[in-house]
C-alpha cells in the first residue's frame, strides 16, 4: 500500500523539521525517519489510529509520533496524511 501527503500537511513537516533543524540536525533526521516509518505503516494497516472526537472528519484517526500527531483519513485510497501536528494542539481548531 502506499500513502498520500496533502499540501497541509507537507507544509506541517517543513515547519516540524525546520525548527527541529535549527536546534538539532540529528534530531531532525531521527524524526523525519520516524514519521516515514509511521506513514508506511498507517499505510499498510490503516486501522492501527484511534478516533478523536474533536476532530470534524469522522473518518479521521490519529497515531503519535515523537510527540506530534498524525492526522491521516483511511477510507481513502491511497490513505491520505491529512495534518502532522504537535501533540499538545487543540485539534477542534484544525
Amino acid at each position: 500500500m502506499s500513502y498520500f501527503l496533502t499540501g497541509p500537511a507537507s507544509r506541517d513537516i517543513d515547519e516540524i523539521l525546520d525548527y527541529i533543524t535549527a536546534q538539532s540536525v540529528q534530531t531532525a533526521v531521527i524524526v523525519s525517519q520516524r514519521l516515514e516509518k509511521a506513514f508506511n505503516r498507517i499505510a499498510e494497516a490503516p486501522s492501527i489510529g484511534h478516533r478523536r472526537d474533536e476532530l470534524k472528519d469522522p473518518n479521521a484517526r490519529v497515531i503519535s509520533v515523537s510527540g506530534y500527531l498524525v492526522i491521516y483519513d483511511p477510507t481513502l485510497s491511497p490513505v491520505h496524511i491529512l495534518r502532522v501536528v504537535r501533540g499538545g494542539r487543540d485539534l477542534s481548531r484544525i
